[in-house]
Formats: structure tokens, C-alpha cells, sequence
């Protein structure tokens, strides 16, 4: 097989590469077997390869932030690494949906390692990247948005998240129906909500304060849930800690 392979033109090489990739990219998916995840990475490694062969930097960039995705199973800096060549193949050849890509993993990978205001900041730059790619296509803003939105919440950045929320419902509408995308906005809106509503402050307390709350102005069961997603307000002039 082999030697038929390297027979092939350069583009039939790359091509067959992808296909090999994508089936075991799905038999991952499917069966979580390692020998998938090996098999995809040899294939994918060879994709790429053949891409930079053919000056295809676009689609070079594009499978090496795939190949990153899968690296973080096996490990951190490989994937690191592998969205960094990325990065430098975006900007050398001035495409802004790679750099969004990469950024975008780039920027999860550091918040998974608790660096959360450089994940932050990597995500906006996506984000930025996103608004600028070359492409037609609303995946990027909207992949973009998705993962900054989540970050902002992680870190309590309420007043920056707000907006974001409300342009990520925007970038998610889609004739076909309702999705994944909006039934998560609808989660991140109730998650706002809910902070805005326990930390904002009100004239009196209601009569039923939950005592383990930080502030006298929720009711139970509004506190409850504000507890229950990991979400705590700061300090607030006139609270009573108790």
C-alpha cells in the first residue's frame, strides 16, 4: 500500500491522507479507541506535510489545529506546540481563520492549566480573528464566542460577558432551527441573570434570607441556585456576613 501511495501526485497523496484521517477521526469518536487517535495522528501529520508541499496554507493551518485537538489527549505541550506552528502559519501567510483556530485552543489549554486571564486574552484574540476571517463561513464567530463567553463566566467578568451573550445569540440563529448553540445561550442568560439579581443591591431585604448566603437580599431559592453553580458574589457596601 505504501508503494502505491507514494506513487500518487502530491494533491492524490493529500487527499487520501484526509480520508484515512477522517475515518479515524471518527472511529474515535465513535469507539474511543487509542488505536484511532495513533492512526489519525500518522495520517494527519502526513496531510500536513503534503500541504505545506502544495503551498495549501490555509487548509495546512486548519489540519494542524485539528491535529492539536487531538493531541490533548495525549498530551498538553504537544498540543501547545502543534496550535503554535499553527499560529506562525496563520500569520505568515495572513489568514485570520487559523489564527482564530488556533487561538482558540491555544486559549483553552491555558485556562485548563489555571492561567485564566492569558486563556481570556487568547480568546478574545480569536474572537478578533474570527470577525476578520477570510471565509464566509459563521462557525468561527460563533465557535469564538462559545469559548470566550464560557471563560468570562468561569472568571465572574459579568460586565464584559453581558454583551458577548447577546452577540453570540445573534451569531447563532440558524433557519434550520433551534440549537445547541441557543439552548447554551439560554443557560449563560439564566447564569447572568442570576448573579445580577443576587448581587445588585436593593432598598430592604426580603423577609426570607437564606443565612448562609453572603448577602441579606436573595431568597432562598434564588440562593440555592446561585450556590449550586459555583458562582460567589464579592463584598458589597451594607451586606451582613453571617
Amino acid at each position: 500500500m505504501e508503494e502505491v501511495f507514494a506513487r500518487q501526485p502530491d494533491d492524490s497523496q493529500a487527499s487520501i491522507a484526509q480520508t484515512f484521517a477522517s475515518n479515524h477521526e471518527d472511529g474515535l469518536a465513535a469507539t474511543g479507541r487509542i488505536e484511532h487517535a495513533r492512526s489519525f495522528v500518522k495520517w494527519q501529520e502526513r496531510r500536513i506535510a503534503l500541504l505545506g508541499k502544495l503551498q495549501l496554507f490555509r487548509d495546512q493551518g486548519e489540519a494542524m489545529c485539528v491535529l492539536g485537538k487531538i493531541l490533548q489527549l495525549k498530551s498538553e505541550e504537544e498540543a501547545t506546540s502543534m496550535y503554535q506552528r499553527a499560529r506562525k502559519v496563520g500569520e505568515a501567510h495572513g489568514f485570520f481563520s487559523v489564527e482564530c483556530r488556533a487561538c482558540q485552543g491555544l486559549g483553552l489549554l491555558a485556562i485548563q492549566k489555571g492561567c485564566d486571564e492569558e486563556g481570556a486574552d487568547l480568546l478574545r484574540n480569536a474572537l478578533a480573528a474570527a470577525h476578520l476571517n477570510e471565509t464566509d463561513e459563521p462557525g468561527y464567530e460563533v465557535d469564538s464566542l462559545r469559548c470566550l463567553t464560557d471563560a468570562l463566566l468561569h472568571t465572574r467578568a459579568i460586565d464584559e460577558v453581558e454583551p458577548l451573550v447577546a452577540r453570540y445569540r445573534e451569531a447563532a440563529k440558524t433557519p434550520s432551527g433551534f440549537s445547541f448553540d441557543e439552548l447554551n445561550i439560554l443557560v449563560k442568560s439564566a447564569r447572568i441573570h442570576e448573579v445580577m439579581r443576587i448581587c445588585t443591591p436593593r432598598l430592604g431585604a426580603p423577609p426570607n434570607c437564606f443565612p448562609h448566603c453572603f448577602h441579606d437580599r436573595c431568597d432562598p431559592k434564588g440562593s440555592m441556585a446561585f450556590l449550586q453553580n459555583n458562582v460567589r458574589c464579592p463584598p458589597m457596601l451594607g451586606a451582613r456576613r453571617t
